[in-house]
């Protein structure tokens, strides 16, 4: 995740960069969780101070890595979070497809990010 979501109700409230922790945080209402990618490690939260807010550190993977007894719900997580993107309530971030896995094909691709204009993910469809 490459930015901060509020996971709180039935749809994510927040798309951005991670800048926006600090007026998000301003802004929050009451009793929200907020989910933190793990590559973040400092974080500055005293907005949420009394807003009874928590704040949520989860690792995609964690369910496999650790093989838990509850892992068939990441596959629920996943079924939401295409019904989310199909629905166009949460946006995808790939602004680029190139077609073919292929050495052309990457060095291409290569060659675009290398120009420090790409914005948003690059797909490479096979």
């Amino acid at each position: 995740m490459d930015c901060p979501v509020n996971v709180s109700g039935d749809e994510p409230r927040l798309n951005g960069s991670t800048g926006l922790f600090s007026t998000a945080f301003e802004l929050e209402q009451l009793y929200n969780f907020w989910g933190v990618p793990p590559s973040h490690t400092v974080l500055t939260i005293s907005a949420l101070k009394g807003k009874s807010a928590a704040i949520v550190r989860e690792l995609m993977f964690t369910r496999a890595l650790f093989q838990t007894k509850d892992m068939h719900k990441q596959g629920q997580v996943l079924s939401r979070m295409s019904r989310l993107v199909d629905d166009e309530i949460i946006k995808t971030t790939q602004t680029k497809v190139l077609e073919g896995l292929s050495a052309e094909t990457l060095k291409h691709a290569h060659k675009i990010i290398e120009t420090g204009t790409m914005i948003g993910k690059f797909v490479v469809k096979y």
